[in-house]
């Protein structure tokens, strides 16, 4: 498990993306009983998705984020 330090950037959702996430969460509760943090859980999603894209290559050598 990863410890998360404080955030070095605002990160703003809208639209979309943050109705989905917000339905998610809803789901989350309702289905399996489970308190999610939204802004926590964003925080994993974009770790996780710079962990696995090959573009973001350089944050693995520097370990910026």
């Amino acid at each position: 498990m990863k410890t998360l330090t404080s955030s070095y950037l605002t990160l703003t959702i809208g639209g979309h993306l943050k109705k989905e996430i917000d339905a998610y969460v809803e789901y989350a509760h309702k289905v399996g009983g489970q308190e999610i943090d939204p802004e926590e859980m964003v925080r994993l999603m974009l770790w996780h998705f710079f962990e696995t894209t090959e573009e973001f290559s350089w944050k693995k050598k520097t370990r910026i984020l």
